[in-house]
């Protein structure tokens, strides 16, 4: 069995001629194997050359015309999930803008404040330069939470129009 395959001939998906791809299951049954890193791209490896290669189909996502997404957009619940999306992010935004501008700011109108040594001779300046980098991580931190919350809320919406759809579709 090869550890490696060889790829001949025109591209194959992601895989180029004269790439070395590293084999990281097999499949011995069907010669069918597994490359690390192709988002499940399976191929046909005979004597370690590639001959084909298939890209699994993606899950599929809600799917509906127009009058729907606009009923969708109008309801209750799609309101609520951008009100809180919204309570989140401008809030969020305004702070983050502020504490940004506040040090050219400050370093302009409050030079001797911000040229106090606190460390050595590291000033204030310096300090809040640096701390810009933590409210941005804090912020991103603080976004990726509420965004599972807003994932979720989502989720309903397209559940309950998922629903919506079967049943008049005639259950099908």
């Amino acid at each position: 069995m090869p550890n490696a395959c060889l790829v001949v001939g025109p591209a194959i998906g992601p895989f180029r001629r004269g790439q070395l791809l590293q084999i990281d299951e097999c499949k011995p049954s069907t010669s069918m194997w597994q490359f690390p890193a192709t988002q499940g791209i399976t191929a046909n490896c005979q004597t370690g050359v590639l001959m084909t290669a298939t890209r699994p189909e993606p899950a599929s996502r809600f799917q509906t015309d127009q009058t729907e997404w606009d009923a969708i957009a109008n309801s209750k619940e799609f309101k609520d999930l951008m009100a809180t999306k919204k309570d989140f992010i401008i809030p969020a935004l305004v702070f983050f803008i502020i504490y940004y501008f506040l040090l050219p700011i400050l370093v302009g109108y409050a030079p001797n404040f911000m040229a106090i040594k606190v460390i050595g001779s590291v000033n204030i300046a310096y300090l809040f330069a640096l701390s810009q980098f933590f409210m941005a991580w804090t912020i991103a931190w603080l976004y990726v939470r509420a965004a599972g919350d807003f994932d979720k809320l989502g989720n309903d919406i397209i559940a309950k129009a998922e629903a919506k759809s079967t049943i008049s579709k005639g259950g099908q």
